[in-house]
């Protein structure tokens, strides 16, 4: 988690999109988008678990792009502490996005 954590918090890296595609592979294990969502409900996570998905999702919003965005939206959708996670990782890239098309 904490490795997760400290990858959202660097604003520059080598490889950014091979470390998103990486978190968003990540966040479909864990079970954060739609089509896993029945399966994480009947097999209860771990708080660890819990964790590493929102600081996954929570870096999503720092290193990606509108591939994340897609994924962020998906893993929005619903309750509890994962999705506000989501939704608000989603309103930050969505910022940062629209900053960077300013800018370019």
């Amino acid at each position: 988690t904490q490795f997760v954590r400290a990858i959202g918090a660097m604003k520059k890296m080598r490889d950014p999109a091979g470390v998103e595609e990486t978190i968003l592979e990540l966040v479909q294990k864990l079970g954060a988008n739609k089509k896993r969502l029945f399966k994480r409900l009947k097999k209860n996570q771990s708080p660890e678990q819990d964790a590493l998905l929102q600081a996954a999702l929570t870096a999503l919003a720092t290193i990606g792009s509108s591939l994340s965005l897609a994924c962020l939206h998906q893993s929005a959708a619903g309750k509890g502490a994962t999705a506000d996670t989501a939704r608000k990782a989603a309103a930050v890239l969505e910022q940062r996005l629209a900053e960077e098309a300013v800018s370019n």
